[in-house]
């Protein structure tokens, strides 16, 4: 997060933002790095029975989109534990900036953020919806990536949302339903991370 300080800093008083893609390639591999032993323990095991007739679906082969998959670890554990389906994983930087991570750290090519975004489930930072929830290990963890990756690159987008790595889940239902979800349910949490079912 370091080497985005500068960036991050001088767009701060203008509310401007910094793409995902113009962060260093350490970023790239610092995030996936940070999640992958949350999807390794949880994701197959826990996370997708947790989802309504999610895990059914997938061992009858479904096609799944990883939409913002970082480096696709979440992709690949999911893969290798249905190999009835088909997985695509999709994150769109720029070629200077794949051909960089892909000479930045082993397995760039593969890793990840998170998954299941707009299918069937969200797999979102655990926050609770007032500050004083976040006043703890995780949520001072979770402020600092949000600091420097979540919240700048939101603003550098269209919607330019903002809502960090701490929204709460009060926020997070507000915005899945804007987007013409009309079922929303915490199916189930760790320490880390909460998932959201959302249904149309």
């Amino acid at each position: 997060m370091t080497e985005s300080k500068d960036q991050v800093q001088a767009v701060f008083p203008t509310g401007g933002g910094v793409p995902w893609s113009d962060h260093s390639a350490c970023f790239f591999c610092a995030v996936a790095r940070f999640f992958r032993p949350g999807y390794h323990n949880n994701l197959v095991s826990n996370w997708l029975p947790a989802l309504d007739g999610v895990v059914p679906k997938l061992e009858r082969g479904a096609k799944v989109a990883d939409v913002g998959c970082g480096h696709g670890w979440s992709t690949v554990l999911m893969a290798k534990a249905f190999p009835k389906s088909q997985f695509i994983h999709r994150l769109r930087l720029s070629p200077e900036l794949d051909r960089a991570r892909g000479g930045a750290c082993p397995g760039a090519r593969r890793g990840g953020k998170h998954p299941l975004r707009g299918r069937d489930g969200h797999i979102e930072p655990m926050a609770g919806d007032k500050l004083e929830d976040n006043l703890n290990p995780v949520g001072r963890i979770y402020y600092a990536g949000s600091t420097m990756g979540c919240v700048p690159t939101s603003l550098s987008q269209d919607v330019g949302a903002a809502l960090g790595a701490q929204a709460g889940e009060a926020k997070l239902r507000e915005v899945i339903t804007a987007g013409g979800f009309r079922n929303v349910r915490r199916a189930t949490e760790t320490p880390f991370n909460m998932i959201l079912e959302a249904r149309p």
